[in-house]
């Protein structure tokens, strides 16, 4: 049969326009290329000046031949918005099969429609899936998110394609020109080509955003001889550029990346993925994302990140990931004020559109990607959940050792700010990887064997910390040193785990593991000290200080005596009764909000020692942990909505209480007792009528009354032997 062709046919006499245009088919040739141009995903101009191309001229290839292509044969139509209804088969025109492509534009059919080789599947699952993604902020039901751990088990809703003109082709060794549309289904070939020709034009300035990382076993790297800088091998080079990112938040200004499927766009439009917060709840998620969060986890570029918010520039996946973690920092009043009912509510519908994002392979940014994964390590997830901080921190350790940032970049021809940037994700890669295994027992995500990154230095937090916006934060002076101070930190943590629970490792004795730490709190900066008695500790001195008696606990917990004169049970038991103090007073000045999360894991483990003490034989021991236990159940109940373990945390030490000696209190059995926690109720708290009539909720609760009622006399106690960390400690047990 025939192609059809578009030249115009001559109009018979008498017939109008209108009516000549009714009886014939408008049809549309489409602009073919020959083979090598196609499987290279290039322009190519063989229709325009004939065969052989200009490409396979200059390659001088004498194979030249364009393909046989059946697209572009009918008119698609002009704007996707007015097809209400999207189909996912194809239909059948005669002996012909068209593709209805839903009218998308250009860009979008050309990486889409190939006909013979596409095959759209929309299942049920996924049309319940978009029809109940359609809910706004204040229609997300408790029931959607209790089952959001079921949810993360299914398969992607996205459509099913076998497309063959998605295959990776194999590009010759001179081309490594490429459209964005084909960005996503880069080659390996492509990749080093352009690594290759990059060679031949001398040393560029390397982009943060595309690194080509050769590691020293890699066959090519053996290969080439002038790979070698100084007599050490260079390991980072310029990779394929990243297209521009064009994300604008507004919907009128928005165009979507080349390589996504329409149906794909589909699924995520009806996710609400490309819908922003207002713009005053925008700014304000920003601003507490700069002024608390950025402070913490300095893994963007501040002024960068700034420019991008004031274009309405920022990639969509780092935008909801930054949203994510700003909703798990920002006043509840901001919260409600987008229409939110709760912090869980907003917290999950702002993860729920990165992690679609992000299961769509919707943004190309390596780095991008990799920021927001680490954001999305917040995300506590289930047991029975795959996607949870654990397996978000491995995804970020494999995103980051594709950009080769886990070895040193000290020689790289990069931008100093950008390189110190990379630094900074990879140190607080360590720091989250490092806290995370340690509180749930499982392996590190990194080998820092095989790692070289450079320490943190003041240097490396200069650039962003000189921002005329950040000069007056109050965290600005300390920041950096506490960057530094807590990588430092989880590297012996890193120690004290191996020497403990690692099979392979040599144990190392619990008297050389508290001179590390020793000596790791003697070197501490001046703005970051602190004294086991002091009260005005910064946010910052106060994270440090639960750590370093988190560390002391870790070293010290159930470890037989190493023939030394140090007693390891009174130095675990007296360092949880400074953590209790310290998260005392962490909940009196209102700080949960402030803090690091891996403060959190100090009080966790706090807590264990002080059920074990609450066995002790002795009446004021039991007392005393109780009281102390209680005071760090306040602070997980004040970040049960930020920390998503404080639930499980709570009620794990709630069903243990149970069956605690001197349970003959019955508080434990008390509907008003520690259940109340697990269920995000405040212990004792009567209702808002009933408080204003001067009832004091936490006088009168059985239970958490010792707080303030239990004297401390250290004359009861004689010469300390009957509790003997108890000494010197008068704030243990009492509110300040």
């Amino acid at each position: 049969m025939p192609e059809p062709t578009t030249e115009a046919q001559p109009q018979p006499q008498g017939q109008s326009q209108s009516e000549s245009q009714s009886k014939r088919t408008k049809r549309f040739r489409a602009a073919k290329a020959c083979r090598r141009c196609n499987e290279k995903r290039v322009k190519c101009d063989a229709i325009e000046r004939g065969i052989p191309c200009t490409r396979c001229e200059q390659g001088k290839r004498n194979d030249c031949a364009l393909i046989q292509s059946r697209r572009g044969i009918y008119q698609r139509k002009k704007n996707r918005n007015d097809s209400q209804t999207k189909t996912s088969g194809s239909e059948k025109e005669g002996d012909k099969e068209v593709v209805p492509c839903a009218s998308s534009p250009p860009s979008q059919r050309a990486a889409a429609s190939h006909d013979n080789n596409t095959v759209h599947v929309q299942t049920q699952d996924q049309q319940e899936n978009t029809n109940s993604s359609r809910n706004s902020p204040n229609h997300l039901s408790e029931d959607e998110m209790h089952s959001f751990d079921a949810l993360e088990q299914a398969p992607p809703s996205t459509a099913l394609t076998t497309p063959a003109s998605h295959e990776i082709a194999s590009p010759g060794s001179g081309d490594t020109e490429m459209s964005n549309s084909s960005y996503r289904e880069i080659s390996w070939t492509t990749m080093f080509d352009h690594f290759l020709e990059g060679r031949k034009h001398g040393e560029a300035v390397i982009d943060k955003c595309s690194i080509t990382y050769l590691g020293e076993s890699f066959p090519l790297s053996i290969v080439l001889k002038d790979l070698r800088d100084g007599g050490k091998q260079k390991l980072h080079y310029p990779g394929p550029p990243c297209p521009e990112n064009d994300a604008s938040t507004d919907s009128s200004q928005r165009s979507r990346p080349d390589h996504m499927l329409p149906e794909d766009i589909a699924v995520l439009e009806a996710k609400g993925t490309f819908e922003a917060p207002e713009k005053s709840v925008l700014d304000a998620l920003v601003s507490v994302f700069l002024d608390r969060v950025f402070p913490l986890y300095p893994i963007v570029n501040r002024h960068e990140f700034q420019q991008q918010h004031l274009m309405n520039k920022i990639p969509w996946i780092l935008l909801h990931a930054m949203c994510f973690i700003s909703a798990t920092y920002c006043p509840l009043s901001i919260l409600h004020r987008a229409g939110f009912s709760s912090r869980k509510q907003a917290r999950f519908l702002f993860y729920r559109k990165s992690k679609a994002l992000f299961d769509n392979g919707y943004e190309v940014n390596k780095l991008v990607v990799l920021q927001s994964v680490i954001f999305l390590t917040f995300w506590g997830g289930g047991p029975n959940n795959y996607w949870n901080f654990y397996s978000w921190i491995g995804t970020g350790v494999t995103i980051a050792e594709t950009l080769g940032i886990h070895r040193s970049m000290a020689t790289t021809n990069m931008k100093p700010q950008d390189r110190s940037l990379l630094k900074r994700i990879w140190w607080i890669l360590i720091i989250r990887d490092t806290s995370c295994a340690a509180l749930v027992g499982r392996p590190f995500r990194i080998n820092l064997e095989q790692c070289d990154t450079d320490p943190l230095t003041a240097e490396d937090f200069e650039h962003d910390g000189n921002s005329p916006d950040f000069m007056s934060n109050p965290q600005r002076p300390s920041f950096a040193n506490y960057q530094i101070q807590m990588s430092k930190l989880s590297l012996v943590l890193r120690e004290i785990v191996n020497s403990r629970f690692s099979p392979q490792k040599p144990n190392t004795t619990s008297a050389v593991l508290h001179e590390t730490l020793s000596g790791w709190r003697a070197q501490l900066p001046h703005n970051l000290r602190w004294s086991d008695n002091s009260t005005g500790m910064n946010i910052f001195s106060s994270t440090l200080a639960i750590l370093y008696n988190h560390h002391l606990i870790l070293t010290h917990l159930n470890r037989s005596q190493d023939g030394t004169s140090i007693n390891s049970d009174d130095i675990s038991q007296t360092a949880a009764q400074r953590i209790s103090t310290m998260a005392c007073k962490i909940v009196t000045k209102s700080d949960v909000l402030l803090m690091p999360h891996e403060l959190f894991h100090g009080i966790f483990l706090a807590e264990v020692v002080f059920y074990t003490q609450m066995k002790s034989a002795q009446t004021m021991v039991r007392e005393f942990s109780r009281a102390a236990l209680n005071n760090c159940q306040m602070v997980l109940h004040e970040s049960r909505e930020s920390w998503d373990p404080s639930p499980w945390v709570m009620q794990l030490f709630d069903n243990l209480l149970r069956g605690a000696p001197d349970a003959e209190n019955a508080d434990m059995e008390s509907p008003t007792g520690m259940a109340e926690y697990a269920m995000g109720a405040t212990p004792g708290f009567l209702g808002a009528e009933e408080a204003n009539f001067g009832y004091d909720p936490w006088q009168t609760h059985p239970m958490l009354s010792n707080l303030f009622e239990m004297p401390f006399d250290p004359a009861l106690m004689g010469d300390g032997s009957m509790f003997p960390n108890l000494v010197n400690f008068p704030s243990v047990g009492v509110l300040q």
